[in-house]
Parts: C-alpha cells; sequence; structure tokens
C-alpha cells in the first residue's frame, strides 16, 4: 500500500499542463509537420509514360521472327513500343539523341541492347522484358527438343509468372507516428533522472526517510509511477496519431505497445542510473541530452536511416533506438515478429542492468 501512495503521487505530474504540452502537444504537432511537409520524399509511385524501343532483326530464323512477333504484340500492351530501325548506326544515333529509350538488335549468335543512361528506369523495364523473352525462348528450345514443337505453350502450359506482393511501406506520417513517439519516450530520461532530486530540492526526502517506508519501497513506488505516467501518454500518443492523422499502427494498434513499454522501461532505469552515477544535478541532465539528440539522430528519428553505409550507418546499426524503430516497423507493416523480440529482450535486459545499478548505489548512499 505504500509503494501505491508513493506511485500514485507520481501520476499527480498529469494535471501540470508543462507536462502534457511536452508529452503531448509537441509530438503531435512534429509528427503534423514532418508528416506533412516531407510526404513527397515517401513517394514510391513513379509514372512514366509510353517506352520507346528500336529493334532490327538480322538474319532470325522464322521460328525466332513468329515469338518476337507476338512478344512485340504483348509488350505494347504493357506500355513498351517496339519501333524497327532501318539500320543499325541510324537506330544508335536516335537512342543517344534519347529520341528512343534503347535499342535491341537480334541475330543468330544472340541479342544485344543499348539503352541511353538517361533513361535508367526505362532501360530496366525494357531488359526486364528482353531476359524474360530469352530465358522462354531458350527453354522453347529445351522443351522442342523433348517433342514439343510450338514454342507458344511454354508461356501458356510450362510456365507461370507468380509475382509476390512486396512487403508494405510505410508513407510519411506513417514513419513519422512511430519514430516521432518513440523519440519522445527517450525524452522520458530526463523525468527519471529528476525523481529523486525533486525530492531533495523541495526538501521532502527528509520526511520519506523518517516515514515507516524503506529505500526499496521509496524507489519502486517513485519508478512504477512514473512508468504508468509516461505509459498512459504513450497509449494517448498512439490512438491520437491514429485516429487524428491516420497513421498507420496496423491492424491491432495494441499489438505494439509492449515493444513501446519495453523501450519506456529501459529509458527511465537508464535515466536513474545516470542520475546516481553523476550525483543528480546539471551534468546527469546535460548527459542525458547529448545522449538522446544523438540517438534521435542515428536512429532514424529525423530522416530514414536504412541502407547508411560508411560510419553513419554502421554506428545507426547498433542504435537501440534504430533497433526498436526497425521492429515496431516491421510488425506493424510486415506482420515480422523476429526484430521485435530482439528489441524487446535488449530493452528488458538493458532496463534490469540500469535499474539494478540505481538500486545498489541508492541503497549505499545515507539519503535518497
Amino acid at each position: 500500500m505504500r509503494m501505491l501512495h508513493i506511485a500514485c503521487k507520481e501520476l499527480k505530474a498529469f494535471r501540470d499542463p508543462a507536462m502534457l504540452v511536452f508529452m503531448l502537444a509537441t509530438p503531435l504537432a512534429i509528427m503534423l509537420i514532418l508528416g506533412t511537409a516531407l510526404s513527397r520524399g515517401f513517394d514510391r509511385e513513379i509514372e512514366i509514360g509510353e517506352i520507346r524501343v528500336l529493334y532490327r532483326l538480322e538474319q532470325p530464323d522464322r521460328t525466332f521472327g513468329q515469338v518476337w512477333s507476338e512478344f512485340v504484340r504483348d509488350a505494347e500492351s504493357s506500355g513498351v513500343r517496339f519501333e524497327v530501325s532501318d539500320s543499325r548506326e541510324k537506330g544508335l544515333e536516335m537512342v543517344r539523341r534519347a529520341e528512343y529509350a534503347g535499342m535491341a538488335v537480334v541475330s543468330d549468335s544472340g541479342m544485344v541492347y543499348t539503352g541511353n543512361d538517361r533513361a535508367s528506369v526505362e532501360n530496366a523495364i525494357v531488359q526486364g522484358l528482353l531476359q524474360t523473352f530469352a530465358d522462354r525462348y531458350r527453354l522453347s528450345a529445351v522443351l522442342a527438343d523433348g517433342g514439343i514443337s510450338a514454342p507458344e505453350d511454354v508461356g501458356r502450359e510450362y510456365v507461370r509468372s507468380v509475382s509476390v506482393d512486396g512487403t508494405g511501406q510505410p508513407d510519411s506520417m506513417d514513419y513519422y507516428a512511430v519514430v516521432i513517439t518513440t523519440m519522445i519516450i527517450l525524452y522520458s530520461a530526463l523525468t527519471a533522472a529528476q525523481l529523486m532530486e525533486w525530492e531533495r530540492k523541495r526538501k521532502t526526502d527528509l520526511r520519506l526517510l523518517s516515514a515507516p517506508v524503506s529505500k526499496a519501497e521509496i524507489f519502486v513506488g517513485k519508478m512504477a509511477g512514473s512508468f504508468l505516467l509516461h505509459a498512459v501518454f504513450v497509449i494517448l500518443l498512439v490512438l491520437f496519431s491514429r485516429y487524428a492523422f491516420n497513421a498507420d499502427w496496423g491492424s491491432r494498434p495494441l499489438a505494439v505497445l509492449p515493444i513501446l513499454f519495453s523501450q519506456l522501461l529501459f529509458v527511465l532505469g537508464f535515466g536513474v542510473a545516470v542520475s546516481y552515477l553523476l550525483r543528480g544535478g546539471g551534468a546527469a541532465g546535460v548527459v542525458i541530452m547529448v545522449i538522446v539528440q544523438l540517438e534521435a539522430l542515428f536512429g532514424g528519428a529525423y530522416f530514414p536511416v536504412e541502407g547508411s553505409t560508411g560510419w553513419f550507418g554502421a554506428i545507426a546499426a547498433w542504435s537501440p533506438l534504430g533497433l526498436t524503430n526497425r521492429a515496431l516497423l516491421q510488425v506493424i507493416h510486415a506482420g515480422e515478429w523476429s526484430t521485435a523480440l530482439r528489441a524487446m529482450a535488449f530493452n528488458f535486459g538493458a532496463a534490469a542492468l540500469c535499474l539494478g545499478l540505481a538500486a545498489v548505489i541508492m541503497r549505499k548512499k545515507e539519503g535518497l
């Protein structure tokens, strides 16, 4: 009961307007600003008009010519238009002038495709089509040796193309709803660092020590109250961003809470541990603020860091915040929990280490 009273005392901070602004209004405003202003950076749709490609057949056999004609007709339905070139030199010159995306020369010795460097996306599409055509034609030749004389049978009976939908990708609002929520959890370390400092500044630490309550009960009660207070803010952030900004938190938004709560527990333990190691005061706040800013940078709070290379990518790969962000995004958009389990294991393990260190130092101190 005594720990419960101490925890309830910490929950009274919910009435503080400054706390409400910092933990709710500020992150929601940042989500709205970044999610709206940087929406184009997350737009993965590319509109491509008709792709024009030249081709020239040099001494092909009759069977190949029939298959190629069918391929050209099918390609036009996909937005790729093949046109015959009078000569190889003239065609290549038109490709250099960017009048066509590229030119394919087909002969008995094989196929040669020359593309324009300024049309990289178009070239990738054309090369994919030509590669598919070449693979199927080679397969038709192999099957012909087994008694199948009609090349069209390859595409209709013996080869079936199956496309696999890629993992769902977050848009700007989906991304910043996640990373701003985890970033604001990081700032909870500043609050945790002041848990005992506030008691000392208000001279209430002596009253607590003289009361019939142990240091362990004080420590557990204050940590539990702080955790519950920030957990409420986290839940409100998830719900507000989902229903006010239509941010995607998955089909079951509450399923991500264990990941967020594991990060919160680690951050609170980290803040308390730093406070005791640096004996409170302004030094703990400065150190925590520097670490929080670096974690936000390398953890992807300001911009996506996936695929980063060099020293930045190496540091980002070891970022605890980055691990949590990756876990959340994979759970929300791919239903993949392997990274989430690693993130929670790390957060709970680090939290136990930090809280244990803080408890040992507090026990050896004369006061709080």
